[in-house]
Parts: structure tokens; sequence; C-alpha cells
């Protein structure tokens, strides 16, 4: 996630503090929540931030901190699932927000693929019925990993 999150900063054209900083984010033994799809409104990515100085207490607390890798895309014709990738780029922007929450943009099988490896927790937050299966909780399961998920199809 580290170097993805520093290829994707340099192709941005982030500074090289910025670059160099995303190498050294998050701390391999502090519990890490996992959210990784196509950003469309029945998948609720935006549920965490339905209350985001709650989420920021969370994942900041001194004795139990957590951090957060999102990682997704929306269709180039969902509008809606753009606006929820923003709300999310506005939220990871706030000084306070930056050294929990990381967004990879791209998102493709592969990323997913070490995402399912790397994460304590999966997040998987659709509306019911919509959801077909929720086989990217299936896979962190199969990592040793915990899938929290509402209940879907």
């Amino acid at each position: 996630a580290r170097e993805r999150l520093s290829r994707q900063l340099a192709a941005s054209g982030a500074s090289p503090d910025a670059i160099a900083a995303a190498k050294h984010l998050f701390d391999p033994n502090t519990l890490t929540l996992g959210f990784a799809r196509r950003f469309a409104t029945y998948k609720r990515p935006n549920l965490l931030l339905h209350d985001p100085e709650r989420l920021l207490r969370l994942l900041s607390h001194p004795q139990r901190p957590v951090q957060l890798i999102m990682a997704g895309k929306a269709h180039p014709a969902d509008q809606a699932g753009q606006a929820l990738i923003q709300q999310w780029t506005r939220f990871i922007r706030r000084p306070d927000a930056r050294p929990h929450v990381i967004f990879l943009s791209d998102y493709d099988m592969e990323l997913t693929g070490h995402l399912v490896q790397g994460v304590d927790v999966w997040l998987n937050t659709p509306r019911r019925p919509w959801e077909a299966s929720g086989t990217s909780g299936m896979k962190v399961l199969v990592n040793g990993g915990i899938n929290l998920s509402e209940l879907d199809g």
C-alpha cells in the first residue's frame, strides 16, 4: 500500500516530501481496516463518514489507534460514485486524518489481492439486498482476517 501510494502521489505531482512520507505511513502493529471495491451508492463506501469527528477519534485513539486503507474507483459515468470518492479525498486531506487513512486510486484485482492479505478487518457495507455475494470478504477470511459486513445477497 505504501509503495502504491508513493507512485500515485508521484504521478499526481505531489512534493518529494509527501512522496517520501507515504513510504513510512502506517504501523504494521496497528489494527488495519480495509475497504476496496467499485464506488457505487448501494455499496455505501461513505458510511464511515456519517460522523467524521467520531471516525477521527477512533482512528487517532492514543492507546488503540486504527488505520484505514480505502481503495476504489467509480464508473466514469457514475457521478454519484465519483462524489463518494471526492468525499473521502476531502476527509483524508485533513491534517488530523492524513496519518490514519489512505485512498488508493486506480483500484484493480492485483491491489485487492494484496489488501485482502494485509488488512486485519475487511469492511463491507452494502445496502441489502443489492450486493450479490460479498466474495471480497470471503477472501479476507482465508487470509486470516476478519470480515465485518452487513448481511447481503
